[in-house]
């Protein structure tokens, strides 16, 4: 009798594994049978790419390896063991202090033991967040969570696709304030215009963040989500829909490169769809 503990990190087999991504759950890396053209796996490759998860296309005998059950049908998965922040929720969590933002920014930190000891130390240091790479980094194991002996459910911390120009955007910008408020600017100007449409934010004011804006869907209309979704998309933007609530609900998030002619172009395009119904 196999008597190995299962990583409850790794996710194995088709079904799992797109019900981690269609779940919100982060996942940090997806390894996929090189070739397979099946639909399911198409299906969750798409998934990935949606959450901007890195992908890697492997040979079999390499998901043999990787895999704890012997089950993969082609797909392994492995999940953070908790969820990561955004860079302006540890902004905010700064502006919430009335401090001036203290963020910790590491590169190439493979060892889960050392991250662990970073956020640990972080979070004695006072620091609103720790910024590590997608590429060339550990993610937040069930070690990092252990060693940073509970920091880890204190400071946050987020992952970028590229460290180098989370840094010289913040600095071109003004720096990490200037930055925060651009996110609020745009966030407002988002609710606005999509409260004249006739859009309901599903949160109120009070508690809504600057990042993601979740917008109630109008019960009756006569266009669905999908048919909303292809139009914007088409037109190179992009919603998505809502999935940690049980209402209907579409999300806009606010996050990165994106300006006020970004908000105003998309608010022109969701006026134009409802124009056209």
């Amino acid at each position: 009798m196999d008597n190995k503990k299962v990583n409850e990190n790794i996710i194995e087999g088709r079904n799992a594994v797109l019900e981690a991504f269609r779940s919100g759950k982060p996942v940090d890396k997806l390894y996929v049978l090189d070739g397979c053209q099946d639909g399911p796996v198409r299906t969750i490759v798409r998934e990935a790419r949606k959450h901007d998860t890195i992908i890697q296309f492997v040979e079999k005998e390499r998901l043999a390896q990787l895999s704890e059950t012997g089950r993969h049908q082609g797909v392994i998965a492995y999940a953070a063991a908790y969820e990561y922040s955004e860079v302006s929720d540890m902004l905010e969590l700064a502006r919430e202090r009335g401090e001036d933002p203290f963020i910790i920014l590491l590169d190439n930190i493979e060892d889960p033991h050392n991250l662990g000891a970073i956020i640990r130390t972080a979070n004695l240091a006072g620091a609103h967040g720790v910024i590590i790479p997608k590429r060339r980094a550990v993610g937040l194991t069930a070690t990092v969570a252990k060693t940073s002996a509970g920091a880890i459910n204190y400071t946050p911390v987020a992952k970028v696709t590229n460290l180098t120009k989370t840094m010289k955007e913040l600095k071109e910008e003004g720096g990490i304030l200037a930055r925060s408020k651009r996110y609020r600017d745009n966030n407002r100007e988002i609710i606005k215009r999509f409260k004249k449409m006739g859009f309901k934010t599903y949160i109120d004011e009070v508690h809504q963040g600057p990042i993601i804006t979740t917008f109630l869907f109008p019960e009756d209309c006569n266009f669905t989500f999908e048919e909303m979704y292809d139009y914007i998309k088409e037109r190179g933007y992009a919603i998505y829909p809502g999935k940690v609530t049980e209402a209907a609900t579409f999300r806009i998030g606010n996050i990165g490169e994106i300006y006020k002619e970004d908000v105003e172009k998309l608010c022109g395009i969701m006026s134009e769809f409802l124009e056209a119904r």
